[in-house]
């Protein structure tokens, strides 16, 4: 597990699209399926995945970003050599200290996307739009990653 500082751009990149978002969700009609808080969710998937591109850019890792498709269903968010990543971003209010042993219960196998090679999870602690640590916690091949 490895942990990460957010920086303020990372959060005014999620703001900014989770806005984008909201917007055109606004303006077709459309409501979430899970009943659930779209700002939230989408602020959070954007904070996620701004996590690891900064955590690829440290580690010189070569990635293309789709991070500009708005409106648009897509079957992955990040290609690296190749193989589609998809970043799967949760949150926690509070610390957990055992998310290795607990990783299976937290991101199973069905919420690897059919067409991602491989999920990796990201866990933001605290209250999402002011957030000031989140965790790279693991990843899962969805078993073509090799191919």
């Amino acid at each position: 597990m490895i942990r990460r500082n957010i920086d303020v751009w990372s959060h005014l990149f999620a703001q900014k699209n989770a806005n984008k978002i909201i917007a055109s969700c606004k303006a077709a009609g459309t409501k979430s399926r899970f009943n659930t808080d779209i700002y939230k969710n989408e602020y959070l998937g954007y904070l996620g995945e701004s996590i690891f591109s900064q955590w690829l850019d440290e580690n010189n890792i070569e990635y293309k970003w789709q991070r500009d498709r708005f409106g648009e269903s897509d079957d992955y968010d990040f290609l690296i050599n190749d193989k589609k990543v998809d970043v799967k971003t949760n949150s926690r209010r509070l610390p957990i200290d055992n998310l290795k042993d607990n990783f299976q219960l937290l991101l199973h196998a069905d919420q690897v996307g059919v067409h991602a090679h491989v999920c990796f999870w990201i866990c933001v602690v605290g209250q999402v739009t002011i957030a000031e640590v989140g965790y790279l916690v693991g990843c899962m091949s969805s078993g073509r990653a090799a191919n």
